[in-house]
């Protein structure tokens, strides 16, 4: 078994992890239904694309800012991903909701979000989350919800389940040349606690198991071939601290270990991608003085 070391340098305390529940889209479309001539915003096409981090992108093209006429817009109608397939047990407590989209523009400084935001049930609620930074013109992850991990709303097991539940993308073009954006994947992921307080241990699928004690976490990896892994810890306002790429890793069984004994008090986010596949867990660092 190969093993990988993550480092870092704080102080030691105490340690205490939740393990989520992650999916990806199952499908997406665009809303408005694209045949609404009428309804203003720009369409997405291949939106089927962001079910999989594989390069293949739901894309837009987006009319110079301020012009805007109907289906051909500086600004995009809603990127809808949605039937993602979660169990959540009835009775469980929603802790916290987090979404990652992989996307890219065609240029610098031109592309960022207006509205990212989650659909309960089918019907668009709580808060808006988006970002002000430009979209970078190489793919990467941007992640949401570590400021307000509930989206100011209330949250049933119910409604994480349901196949209208999903999130909601929209975009605009903020200079005076027509530009192009691309979304690869659209992901979320659940962390809830049963009636006994006790978070759930589960994560999508079997690819992946998490270890953890005072002293490190660690993560087990199991691959059936040669995967790229990358591994990266986020602090609670989504600031990356740390990123190790790995490179493909052997099949069989993989150790990937992450020192926690040096952390600073707080919330932290370690997420492991393995190939097409991101994998998040919540660590709380207590203080034990």
């Amino acid at each position: 078994m190969k093993k990988f070391h993550f480092a870092f340098l704080f102080f030691p305390l105490a340690i205490s992890a939740q393990s989520p529940v992650t999916n990806p889209a199952g499908f997406g479309e665009t809303v408005p239904n694209p045949a609404c001539l009428a309804c203003p915003g720009s369409e997405w096409s291949n939106e089927m694309n962001i079910t999989a981090a594989d390069a293949q992108f739901a894309t837009i093209s987006l009319n110079q800012n301020g012009f805007c006429f109907q289906s051909t817009c500086f600004y995009s109608r809603y990127l809808y991903a949605h039937n993602f397939n979660f169990a959540i047990p009835i009775g469980a407590t929603i802790d916290s909701i987090f979404v990652d989209i992989l996307r890219k523009a065609a240029t610098v400084n031109c592309i960022r979000d207006t509205i990212v935001q989650l659909e309960k049930v089918a019907t668009i609620t709580g808060s808006n989350l988006a970002s002000t930074n430009f979209w970078p013109t190489t793919a990467a992850t941007a992640s949401y919800g570590q400021t307000d991990p509930l989206w100011s709303t209330t949250w049933l097991p119910s409604d994480i389940n349901d196949a209208g539940t999903g999130v909601v993308l929209k975009i605009e073009n903020a200079t005076a040349n027509p530009q192009q954006a691309g979304v690869d994947f659209i992901q979320m992921t659940i962390y809830y606690s049963t009636a006994t307080g006790i978070h759930s241990a589960t994560s999508s699928p079997s690819a992946i198991t998490w270890i953890n004690s005072i002293s490190k976490n660690s993560a087990k990896v199991f691959l059936d071939g040669k995967t790229n892994c990358v591994s990266e810890l986020y602090d609670a306002t989504g600031n990356l601290l740390q990123s190790e790429n790995y490179g493909q890793l052997s099949a069989g069984e993989n150790e990937i270990e992450m020192q926690t004994s040096q952390l600073a008090t707080g919330i932290y986010f370690w997420r492991i991608r393995i190939g097409d596949k991101f994998y998040t867990r919540k660590i709380s660092v207590v203080s034990i003085d």
